[in-house]
């Protein structure tokens, strides 16, 4: 069984200023749990590219891959499995037509959805019929994998913490908090080529602000810690996350950051 995971392009208002590239996290410690469970898988970062018009609404632009390249990417990699990063609700439009696209390349393919606003909106992916099988309400590392076994061996996917389905929709069980999270392993790195993320950085595609310090073009951001207690109005973490705390000990967030020190020459 064989899995893709892709970050669709950004979508953002034709006037306005690019979206913030960072590397693709969620995915990649997906990656990496599917990797220990011996599942081959690859990362297609479709954000990594340049910012063009967006053909289907001229108010916009996207930016990164154009959507015959990811085709042709989907169409060489023939996966059985393929997970969608879906961050932002912002960001949903991108994401169903990339469901579509994959659905006319090769309709048995199995189309999951994930990601902030799937833990928010799970509902919101299967009233556009854009040929989405599952949704992952939550943290994916323990789910996914899970997943993907009971698509393999031909077993009901509807009892999955975590995932809902056209079929259980209000009624799916509750995701699986992460309690211990030095249990996971870092996210694979090896997987993306993050090379690619500091060139387009640098060249100023990127939308963020351009800060002036030295080396700050090698920098990557981190996970430490999930989960809030607090209620902000103006967030929506508690319902990604949930509400409980849960922190890396101080001994594997150094290790992880030796690790990129040493591996990818990482500055900030």
């Amino acid at each position: 069984m064989k899995v893709m995971l892709i970050r669709p392009p950004a979508r953002f208002y034709a006037g306005g200023m690019p979206p913030e590239l960072g590397l693709p996290l969620g995915l990649m410690y997906i990656g990496a749990m599917l990797e220990r469970q011996n599942i081959p898988v690859s990362i297609l970062d479709a954000q990594l590219g340049r910012i063009y018009q967006d053909s289907r609404n001229t108010d916009y632009k996207n930016f990164g891959m154009n959507w015959d390249d990811i085709a042709g990417k989907i169409k060489e990699n023939k996966p059985d499995i393929i997970g969608i990063s879906n961050q932002y609700t912002a960001q949903l439009d991108n994401t169903l037509f990339l469901a579509s696209l994959i659905k006319k390349i090769d309709s048995s393919i199995t189309v999951i959805a994930g990601g902030p606003h799937a833990a928010v909106m799970p509902v919101s992916f299967f009233t556009a019929k854009a040929g989405i099988d599952a949704v992952i309400k939550g943290e994916g590392e323990y789910a996914i994998p899970r997943l993907v076994k009971c698509i393999q061996d031909k077993q009901d996917i509807a009892d999955i913490p975590g995932v809902v389905t056209p079929d259980n929709m209000g009624k799916s069980k509750p995701a699986e908090t992460i309690g211990n999270l030095d249990a996971l392993p870092y996210p694979a790195y090896h997987l993306i080529d993050v090379e690619s993320y500091f060139s387009i950085v640098k060249s100023g595609m990127d939308g963020r602000p351009i800060f002036s310090y030295p080396q700050v073009e090698r920098c990557v951001s981190m996970i430490t810690s999930r989960g809030c207690p607090y209620g902000c109005i103006f967030c929506s973490i508690h319902l990604h996350m949930g509400r409980k705390f849960r922190k890396h000990s101080a001994e594997y967030v150094i290790a992880h950051i030796d690790y990129l020190v040493k591996k990818y020459d990482i500055h900030h």
